[in-house]
């Protein structure tokens, strides 16, 4: 079973390994457990249907822009090719979604209130601009009709 051993002696038959006792069975010897075979899944159909959705259009757009959004683990092939993933990752990724979604709102309403406060903190530089430290900038003058000023 392990490494083949087992499949050419045949099933019930132990293995004798580094010198040890030929009677051990052979998973006893290798240590752990049989290693599981990983799922892979070369389809949208595949995709969606392990994900619980319909095989339409939409459901195929929506889960390749949150595969883009939120680092998925699809890896999309070029234009015309079928999409590639190892199951239990999929599904791993697809129960914290919202999670991740949560995160990504509260990181982009922390940035809103960084650059707002950075844009309130400024200060009169000379007679007509108006300078942003936070920023290490300065407001841009403009003509009264809207037009930028030529210098």
């Amino acid at each position: 079973m392990r490494y083949g051993v087992e499949h050419a002696r045949g099933r019930g038959h132990t293995a004798k390994a580094g010198g040890g006792d030929p009677g051990i069975p052979l998973e006893t010897v290798a240590g752990n457990e049989p290693p599981r075979l990983k799922r892979y899944l070369f389809s949208w159909r595949e995709i969606l249907a392990e994900l619980g959705v319909p095989n339409i259009r939409e459901w195929r757009n929506r889960v390749r822009r949150a595969n883009k959004q939120f680092e998925g683990p699809i890896s999309l092939p070029p234009k015309g090719g079928q999409p590639f993933v190892e199951r239990n990752g999929l599904i791993e990724w697809w129960n914290e979604l919202k999670e991740k979604h949560e995160k990504q709102l509260q990181e982009s309403e922390r940035q809103r209130k960084e650059e707002q406060a950075n844009l309130e903190a400024r200060y009169q530089y000379g007679r007509d601009a108006v300078v942003f430290p936070g920023i290490s900038g300065s407001e841009k003058r403009r003509r009264k009709d809207g037009k930028a000023w030529r210098s």
